[in-house]
């Protein structure tokens, strides 16, 4: 199906392409690149439980999409 998976990496940004796609600017062991995305799904829980190593970093991530964050 042609997937790509990173692991270990970091989404630092993420932006809407102009043919409709999506481009993720990702940290991987000290290193930037940027993978383009067709779709993407963004499941990083939220700040409710640091322990289960979510920081919050989704809200940002969706705010960089034009979503708005409510209290």
């Amino acid at each position: 199906l042609n997937v790509c998976i990173e692991s270990d990496s970091e989404v630092t940004g993420i932006s809407q392409n102009t043919d409709g796609g999506f481009i993720l600017e990702i940290n991987c062991n000290g290193k930037q690149h940027s993978v383009k995305a067709d779709r993407v799904i963004i499941a990083c829980g939220g700040r409710a439980v640091p322990r289960s190593g979510s920081d919050g970093q989704g809200y940002r991530l969706a705010e960089m999409l034009g979503h708005k964050i409510k209290p």
